[in-house]
């Protein structure tokens, strides 16, 4: 029995340019600038179209290179779920709900992992097929109208298709996921849903995260302060055009973002590798709580730090093939009602033998918090070195 893992369908199962179209639409445009060719001799440009055909041709999978999909649309970490209106006001509805909406790290309030937008196949219309993370969920024994849209999906891939899931990466956008989660009988998806239910959150999880670089970085690199803080901290960070520097010295970077009701303050700290006591939850607190000295109000002696009345989640994880402690956790202002979460990472550097701390902080006392943490986690995760 394949896996869902061993199964990957590419956009040539969706509605994608065929390679006929994409040569005859340059086989027109070639005739035009032929003649300009001959006439003007701008050989450079016959080089031009031989390279426009190159890049038609399939890749390694049959997949045309010439992409035509447009950007995902849609909320950080927002799912579509296509699936019956009496099946999702059921037991295999709140059995999804269930696995895939477990609170979200430590939030001020409590938000879930994922928010779910459910639809019936019918609702799949052209703006929400530009989602970056649809489920289709149904059960093959079913006659429903998500059970009928399953069946003819599978039909199109004959015996490649799992016993039980399936996904297709960027048929209607990118980036974009979208997976087939089903069983022959209802009973068999829900129980399907709980034993894989860390794997389809993990699946979820990689695909927004994607998407939240992207948002990240919707204003584009500002390289001029990307080169500054690689030259000056030895750390590959690329900085987001809409943040503004507090502060860039050899040890220290602190960033910025203000938006209309939401703040989202950036912090890096490098200090020189002694020995392996510096790999703790611990130090990246305390580091932390230095570098929040800076971090003020009006009022005099205010400064923040962080909350361990509330507590703090950490764990030791993998990040871009690097060994990181990873804290999350509230900060609040030592002498005003102000606060937020933080996600915090610390990290070795065994090549320049220092010790980084990257920072991440959130103000935004009218609104949720989840999504601009999600944008500080890919950025410090990304300048650790994942990839999404």
């Amino acid at each position: 029995m394949r896996s869902e893992e061993e199964i990957h369908f590419s956009n040539r199962y969706a509605d994608p340019i065929g390679i006929d179209t994409c040569f005859l639409t340059l086989f027109i445009y070639s005739g035009v600038l032929l003649l300009k060719i001959i006439n003007m001799r701008y050989w450079s440009l016959l080089l031009t179209i031989l390279l426009g055909f190159t890049a038609c041709m399939e890749d390694g999978e049959g997949r045309s290179s010439l992409s035509t999909v447009p950007s995902s649309s849609g909320k950080i970490d927002e799912v579509v779920v296509v699936m019956d209106e009496s099946k999702w006001a059921g037991d295999l509805g709140l059995a999804l709900r269930v696995a895939v909406q477990e609170e979200y790290g430590l939030l001020p309030q409590p938000e879930p992992s994922f928010d779910l937008r459910q639809i019936q196949p019918s609702g799949l219309n052209t703006i929400l097929k530009r989602a970056s993370s649809i489920l289709i969920v149904g059960d093959t024994s079913n006659i429903g109208p998500t059970s009928l849209y399953m069946k003819q999906q599978m039909q199109r891939f004959n015996d490649k298709i799992p016993a039980s899931t399936f996904t297709i990466q960027d048929p209607w956008a990118t980036p974009q996921q979208v997976t087939f989660l089903y069983a022959r009988t209802e009973a068999e998806l829900i129980e399907l849903i709980k034993v894989q239910k860390d794997f389809i959150k993990k699946r979820l999880y990689k695909i927004e995260s994607k998407k939240a670089l992207n948002n990240a970085y919707a204003a584009r690199v500002n390289e001029d302060v990307t080169q500054q803080v690689k030259e000056q901290l030895k750390i590959d960070l690329k900085i987001p055009n809409s943040f503004r520097t507090v502060e860039l010295n050899d040890t220290m970077l602190w960033i910025r973002q203000d938006l209309e009701g939401e703040v989202s303050v950036l912090m890096v700290y490098t200090t020189p590798y002694k020995d392996k006591a510096q790999f703790s939850t611990e130090y990246a607190v305390a580091c932390r709580n230095m570098m929040n000295l800076q971090f003020t109000t009006e009022t005099e002696g205010s400064h923040a730090i962080t909350d361990t009345i509330t507590g703090y989640l950490s764990k030791q994880m993998t990040v871009g093939g690097k060994e990181v402690i990873e804290t999350r956790g509230l900060w609040r202002m030592t002498k005003n009602f102000l606060g937020g979460p933080f996600i915090n990472y610390l990290m070795i550097d065994e090549e320049n033998q220092q010790i980084v701390v990257f920072d991440g902080m959130v103000f935004a006392p009218n609104f949720k918090k989840r999504k601009p943490v999600r944008r500080l986690e890919v950025l410090l995760q990304n300048a650790i070195g994942e990839e999404f």
